[in-house]
């Protein structure tokens, strides 16, 4: 009599039975389980773990993925088709009493794979029992995921309950030794020393990170191969999901969710003090990383296939491996040619033959074939080099990029499943797992002052040439103090406005927000940030931050909704071709938002559509220069968005009304100043 199975192989068998007949369910034919059976044992044979099956049949009672499989394939599939045969007959009982066959009733056919059968099926059992002693045991590596779901921990034997924190002692299914958790550049911290992801070393990582938080995800990052065997496998059982009954292959659920559902509440109960995991806005993320170094091996058909693509396209050559579609009328010419073309050949060796020339005909043509078959072979090898010089040159995320792009049949075609032969044929290790913590973005709110005149707000570049126009920027100057407090990746300088590179930004300063990319350290304290005003306040060359403070990303949307409704109020020292009158003066002083239509100023029109658009203006000042009677100050507020130099000098007739046209006469602006960008709350 056989061995009756351990429990956690039970659970495991029972997980595989639910799903079989859900899907059953969903197929709108035939209930019978033998074919998902027979799916099971091709995957089986493929070496896929037990895991990546039931991701593959869509099942997503996430406990049972942290199971223990029976001891072997051949075990695990003498318990399924035992619970199979038992399934079949409990559906016919469940039906006749007029409803379907519970979930418990689903996963009670599974239990009984520990005992005997009866009849029949101790018959079949006793006969693939002997196929399973000659099974070899669990692969060490899983030709679909790679090992990342196999070094994912395991339910204690004969543990039913949702997994919580796994045991020490809880050895990896079919441990693969190649695994680790290695150190990654762009992390902030890493997980090393251990061959198995693990909830308490992970949770460890996490409350050791430096970095306080609430919220936090779980992502994994697989590599090209591991994408690649995903689309193999789901176009190689595409054909077997549609004769079953389905529309197409079931949506495989992603090993992301498996490892984050798996993972993510043991982490939260570890973590405890209100940690707690969710989807979108996290404080900060533990990124798992899929690293193979066989990936450009595997992908090199992939990219040969590209590049012949490309040769073919350049050439104008048809692509062999699809069947144009014609219309009739077409099919007939082209058949009409292709006779015409064999009668006028045989015409010509007839009349070859009759010259005495066939002896030379035929050297010709041995000529040309071997001509021929040297382009061919040159074209093959220059075809093979430059596929592998674009595949030294393609980046990871190229080349997880074309795994996605190519279409199925191309796939089946260059990558059949199984792998047979080839890189990809049997992987002898596994993928490394790099294990790191991603902050979420940082941002730091303030106001900024420039008291120099020809410093651009940002770096500017030539468009035709890309040659660096002008001095270091002032987003620059303030980055150099603010980015070694956060040490992150990428660094964005996001403004409410911007000012010409000789104008000065004076008085409170203009708001800005300060976001960093992945930040490596905690943000940094109160007294972290006054050192750093301080420190751009001694600096010579003219940027000063004032009022920095850490903030959200509300801040960023807060500075872009009042981009159309702040005021600002500018200096401007202006020259008039005659000398201002007091009843000029007078004049100036009454204008109060008035309304001004400015087409693109001419000295933007290269690189902004034409347009008219209308502002207001308010004079708040106008301050003659002593000994100067053509020069005067003005103060200005005016409605965001104003060109206020188009407004002095009229921009040739493009501003109206403008300055000129207040006073009858010719007018300049020499210099301006913001002196104070209108948001009172802010930052």
């Amino acid at each position: 009599m056989a061995e009756p199975e351990r429990p956690g192989g039970a659970r495991m068998v029972a997980a595989l039975l639910y799903a079989m007949r859900d899907l059953a369910r969903q197929s709108g034919g035939s209930r019978d389980l033998a074919p998902y059976v027979d799916m099971v044992e091709g995957l089986l044979g493929d070496q896929v773990c037990p895991r990546c099956i039931l991701r593959l049949f869509r099942h997503t009672r996430y406990d049972d993925y942290a199971a223990q499989p029976p001891s072997c394939p051949g075990d695990l599939m003498d318990g399924l088709r035992r619970a199979a045969a038992a399934a079949d007959v409990q559906a016919p009982a469940a039906a006749s009493q007029g409803g379907q066959p519970s979930g418990q009733q689903k996963c009670e056919g599974a239990g009984a794979g520990g005992g005997a059968g009866g009849g029949s099926t101790e018959a079949a059992a006793s006969s693939s029992k002997a196929d399973g002693a000659a099974a070899a045991a669990w692969p060490a590596t899983c030709s679909l995921c790679l090992g990342v779901m196999q070094m994912l921990p395991r339910a204690a034997p004969g543990d039913t309950a949702p997994l919580a924190i796994p045991t020490p002692a809880d050895p990896p299914l079919g441990a693969p030794t190649a695994a680790s958790l290695s150190p990654h550049p762009s992390a902030a911290v890493v997980l090393s020393g251990a061959s198995t992801l693990r909830a308490d070393g992970l949770a460890r990582v996490l409350s050791e990170c430096g970095v306080p938080f609430v919220s936090f995800d779980v992502d994994v990052c697989l590599c090209a191969s591991a994408l690649l065997r995903e689309r193999m496998v789901t176009e190689h059982m595409g054909a077997k999901w549609k004769a079953l009954g389905h529309k197409g292959p079931p949506q495989a659920v992603p090993i992301k969710q498996v490892v984050q559902r798996l993972l993510g509440p043991a982490l939260a109960l570890q973590l405890g003090a209100g940690k707690k995991l969710q989807d979108g806005s996290v404080d900060i993320t533990l990124t798992l990383t899929m690293e193979c170094d066989r990936d450009r091996e595997e992908l090199r058909p992939l990219v040969k296939e590209l590049v012949e693509f490309q040769h073919r396209r350049k050439q104008g050559v048809p692509n062999p491996h699809v069947v144009h579609q014609q219309s009739r009328k077409k099919q007939k010419r082209a058949a009409a040619e292709a006779v015409i073309a064999a009668a006028a050949a045989q015409a010509e060796a007839a009349a070859a033959v009759a010259a005495g020339t066939a002896e030379e005909v035929a050297a010709a043509a041995a000529a040309a074939a071997v001509a021929a078959a040297a382009a061919a072979a040159e074209d093959a090898a220059a075809v093979q080099l430059e596929a592998t010089a674009t595949l030294a040159s393609m980046s990871t995320a190229e080349l997880c990029a074309l795994v996605g792009q190519k279409p199925a049949g191309v796939l089946r075609r260059v990558c059949p499943w199984p792998p047979t032969s080839g890189a990809m044929a049997a992987p002898a290790a596994a993928a490394r797992v790099v294990a790191g913590i991603t902050r979420a973005n940082a941002f730091l709110a303030g106001r900024y002052m420039k008291v120099v005149r020809g410093m651009p707000q940002s770096r500017w570049f030539d468009l035709d040439t890309g040659e660096r126009i002008g001095c270091v920027s002032l987003g620059e100057r303030i980055l150099e103090v603010l980015a070694p407090m956060y040490n992150g990746s990428d660094y964005k300088f996001i403004t409410g406005g911007r000012e010409d590179a000789d104008v000065r930004m004076l008085g409170d300063g203009r708001p800005f927000v300060f976001e960093v990319t992945a930040p490596q350290l905690p943000d940094p304290s109160a007294e972290q940030l006054r050192a750093a005003e301080a420190a751009l306040a001694r600096s010579e060359h003219g940027a000063r931050a004032v009022s920095l403070t850490t903030c959200t990303r509300a801040a960023c949307d807060k500075i872009k909704e009042a981009e159309e409704s702040k005021e600002k109020t500018y200096s401007a020292l202006c020259w008039a071709e005659r000398p201002l009158s007091a009843e000029a003066v007078g004049k100036l002083l009454e204008v109060r938002q008035l309304d001004v239509a400015q087409d693109t100023p001419l000295r933007v029109l290269h690189r902004r559509a034409p347009k008219v658009r209308t502002r207001w203006v308010t004079v708040e000042a106008v301050e003659p220069v002593p000994s100067r009677p053509c020069y005067f100050n003005l103060r200005l507020r005016t409605q965001a968005g104003t060109y206020v130099k188009e407004f002095c000098h009229g921009d040739l007739g493009r501003t109206t009304p403008n300055l000129g046209t207040l006073l009858g006469c010719r007018t300049e602006i020499l210099q301006l100043d913001v002196l104070e960008v209108h948001m009172p709350d802010w930052p």
